[in-house]
């Protein structure tokens, strides 16, 4: 499906996918990637020293080698028997523990949480969110992120929804002291949506949800209007995901996967399968009319 030369590859019938964009009642977002155009970690790590920045690094690419290594050692005398590759239902273990290392970092430096908010406010909102937010309605920022910096996003662009991320604490000086031990992860962030949509009385098939990895397919409710954005620059590095088994834990959720770098026609279709449904109502309320005469 081509609208308006924005490519979108549907699940459903085209004429179906209208009414079940115009069903949509409010949304759940993902942020880096999705909501904003950069990286909230590369935006914390920037406030932090040199050093610090540096064992960082060691312990993201400690993470993307160890992930992609197939196997831990077959032998018990090798102390990596068991920590040398990641297991799946460890994940999200994990996933914390690499969340949990800058913000111990940034506790070193000294980082302060006004300035973390600031680095939030700088951060650029991905072309169309905006005029989504305000097309669709209530609205969650769901991330694997710092709720801080995402409020310092909100405050800059005038936006006013919940956050679900993970809380930095302070001290007497407002700098970083830890964080609340209830992280929202990759592997949880179903559970923010789902408690969003439960406080909101939205059932799933009003509500999007949007995101753009894998990772996110878990905040997807499977009867929802979910879609996967893939801007154009970054077709190869994701078909190389999918390449490698993911496209399988997606596909089934998804509604939809948007070829763009902004999210202008997401918008149009929601508004658009809004206004067909409004003129199905008319249609039957006037053949209803029409008959009962």
């Amino acid at each position: 499906m081509d609208s308006g030369h924005k490519q979108i590859i549907t699940r459903v019938p085209v004429s179906d996918l209208h009414t079940y964009a115009g069903m949509v009642g409010g949304g759940v977002y993902d942020v880096c990637g999705t909501a904003v155009l950069d990286s909230q970690w590369r935006a914390f790590e920037a406030l932090m020293s040199d050093d610090s920045r540096r064992r960082g690094k060691e312990a993201i690419d400690w993470y993307h080698s160890t992930r992609n290594n197939g196997s831990a050692p077959n032998d018990l005398g090798d102390p990596d028997w068991l920590l040398g590759s990641i297991m799946e239902e460890n994940i999200a273990a994990v996933d914390a523990s690499l969340a949990l290392q800058p913000i111990m970092l940034a506790e070193k430096d000294g980082v302060l949480i006004e300035d973390v908010i600031d680095a939030g406010a700088r951060l650029r909102p991905r072309p169309g969110f905006l005029e989504l937010l305000d097309t669709i309605g209530p609205g969650l920022m769901n991330t694997f992120g710092i709720e801080q910096m995402v409020r310092g996003f909100q405050e800059a662009h005038g936006i006013k929804c919940p956050i679900a991320a993970i809380r930095l604490n302070e001290d007497e000086q407002g700098r970083v002291r830890g964080f609340n031990f209830n992280l929202n992860l990759p592997m949880t962030k179903g559970l923010a949506a789902a408690r969003w949509r439960e406080l909101n009385e939205l059932h799933p098939e009003q509500v999007l949800s949007i995101g753009d990895t894998i990772f996110d397919t878990d905040m997807m409710h499977p009867d929802g209007f979910n879609v996967l954005i893939v801007p154009p620059g970054e077709v190869d590095k994701k078909v190389a995901a999918f390449r490698k088994g993911q496209l399988g834990h997606m596909w089934d959720k998804l509604t939809m996967v948007l070829f763009d770098d902004s999210l202008h026609p997401l918008s149009h279709l929601i508004s658009e399968g809004r206004r067909m449904l409004a003129e199905d109502k008319i249609r039957q309320e006037a053949w209803s009319k029409q008959f009962q005469t």
